[in-house]
């Protein structure tokens, strides 16, 4: 299947960058940052000089290290994020429902996403087709050092679902249109010895990023 421009654009910008250290940010192309926060205190010394850029963020919230204090100053830090630039806070299964209120009612621009689940709002949330085991397995596999570029790719089985289609489904009434069902690695024949493991897909991420690229064509067609 021929892949379209937009997501070929997406994967050449990426081919080269290599999983940072976990906390560090990462440009995605196209005026798309992504930054993972684990704890309060190393917030503002990663967000800080992410949000002095006239950008988009996907801010990764996912499994953070102390409670909601990591998510009220993640909060207070986002409301400096550029007005009228889209925001995605991904979240999961473990992330308490108030800590995702208490975020976005300080980063008010924002669209929360997160895997099966996740508590996410029922205006401006997002949920996405991923188991938890999943979703954790995928958020780990970047901080052992695969790379932003393995992980979001993801092999997209329906023909043409590009940004135009995506887009289709979410202003058609489905704000979760479903992605290519993952691969059942409970049935999946063992790799033989010596050969590369399969690279897991993280779907939320890939999903933020999928959408920001959808929203930008917009314009561009109107």
């Amino acid at each position: 299947m021929k892949c379209p421009a937009p997501v070929l654009l997406l994967l050449l910008g990426l081919a080269g960058t290599r999983a940072a250290e976990p906390s560090a940010p990462i440009d995605l192309g196209e005026e798309l940052g992504y930054v993972r926060i684990h704890s309060s205190a190393e917030a503002e010394k990663v967000l800080g000089p992410v949000l002095r850029r006239d950008a988009a963020l996907i801010v990764d919230l996912r499994y953070p290290t102390d409670g909601l204090a990591h998510y009220e100053m993640v909060g207070q830090l986002l409301e400096q994020h550029p007005t009228g630039k889209l925001l995605f806070l991904l979240v999961s299964p473990d992330t308490p429902p108030r800590a995702v209120l208490l975020v976005q009612a300080l980063a008010a621009r924002s669209l929360v996403l997160g895997a099966t689940g996740s508590w996410v709002p029922a205006q401006h949330g997002v949920l996405v087709a991923q188991t938890a085991a999943a979703d954790r397995q995928a958020y780990d596999a970047f901080e052992t050092g695969q790379p932003a570029a393995a992980l979001i790719a993801g092999k997209i089985e329906k023909d043409r679902y590009d940004e135009a289609a995506l887009m289709t489904d979410f202003h058609g009434g489905n704000p979760d249109p479903l992605p290519p069902a993952a691969p059942d690695t409970a049935k999946a024949k063992p790799a033989a010895d010596g050969a590369a493991k399969p690279v897991p897909t993280d779907r939320v991420w890939q999903r933020a990023v999928h959408l920001h690229r959808a929203l930008l064509a917009i314009p561009r067609q109107g």
